[in-house]
């Protein structure tokens, strides 16, 4: 009986206990998303030679994928642009390059090749305007994926000043000739699809072609062109593959006029100079090209 009534008590108690009890709240942990911290870029320009060192906390801003800064400028950069403008006008051998930056996520909608180039030309007729020298101010660009844009898509100073000293025409004759020899260090490459004599040239190709036919114009050197292909087929039949290609090209260099037939060396090496594994359909492609270079034998 004893027994019988201790486990009476004590189920009682339990079911009153239980009852009682305040049932468990479940609990939502939310994540926070990281934002990332929008780049300010400060107007910075430093010259060691002249002492001149000007460093504002502020610059050019602009929206997304536009190419007018943010108006009005504020006091403290217009202070800035003073100093630049009473340095320039005391030394008028000085130029600025101011460089534009911009995105691969951004569009560009205006008629210059790149975003970068239309934001340094509105700062540069902004400048103008407060009475800088055109002739000392130069536009440039540059694609930089490190600038990021705040919540409101503002861009906080996507731009670089440099201050240099203004070449005159023979420091640009003697920087363009050397520019020219170290491209005739180098080779382009042109590749072709299977069997392939001719192919459809970027805008990107013509330019790099049009560089190396000026650099063998200014420095009076002679183009060589080699055809080469991968190793299917016969060798005589590559060897005459490798010909056509090296003359589609040699025939387009010869259209962009100035340089005669025989300043152009146009051969084959068939298969016989592979650059990667035939045994695979990427590496074929490879090998399959015309390489250009230039030199003065």
């Amino acid at each position: 009986m004893g027994i019988f009534t201790t486990i009476l008590i004590g189920a009682i108690l339990f079911y009153i206990l239980g009852k009682n009890e305040s049932p468990q709240k479940s609990i939502t942990v939310k994540e926070k998303v990281s934002i990332p911290k929008p780049t300010k870029h400060p107007f910075t320009i430093i010259d060691q030679a002249s002492g001149l060192h000007i460093n504002k906390n502020d610059n050019f801003n602009f929206k997304a994928s536009g190419s007018n800064y943010i108006a009005p400028i504020s006091k403290k950069l217009n202070d800035a642009l003073s100093q630049l403008k009473t340095f320039l006008l005391k030394n008028s051998e000085k130029q600025i390059t101011i460089t534009g930056l911009y995105t691969a996520s951004e569009n560009n909608t205006t008629s210059f090749k790149n975003l970068g180039l239309a934001r340094a030309n509105a700062i540069i007729n902004y400048l103008v305007t407060q009475g800088f020298s055109k002739s000392q101010l130069k536009a440039s660009s540059q694609l930089n994926n490190s600038p990021i844009a705040d919540q409101n898509h503002i861009f906080y100073g996507p731009v670089t000043f440099n201050l240099s000293k203004i070449m005159n025409n023979k420091d640009k004759d003697n920087a363009e000739l050397l520019n020219y020899k170290k491209i005739a260090k180098t080779e382009l490459t042109l590749n072709f699809e299977h069997k392939s004599a001719t192919t459809k040239l970027t805008a990107a190709q013509k330019q790099q072609i049009n560089t190396y036919y000026n650099a063998a114009k200014a420095l009076n050197y002679k183009i060589n062109i080699i055809g080469h292909t991968d190793n299917v087929g016969q060798h005589k039949d590559n060897i005459a593959l490798g010909q056509h290609r090296a003359d589609f090209v040699k025939q387009y260099i010869l259209s962009l006029g100035k340089l005669s037939a025989n300043q152009i060396n146009a051969t084959s090496k068939g298969e016989r100079q592979p650059i990667a594994d035939n045994a695979t359909e990427s590496g074929r492609f490879k090998n399959r090209r015309t390489t250009i270079t230039i030199n003065n034998n």
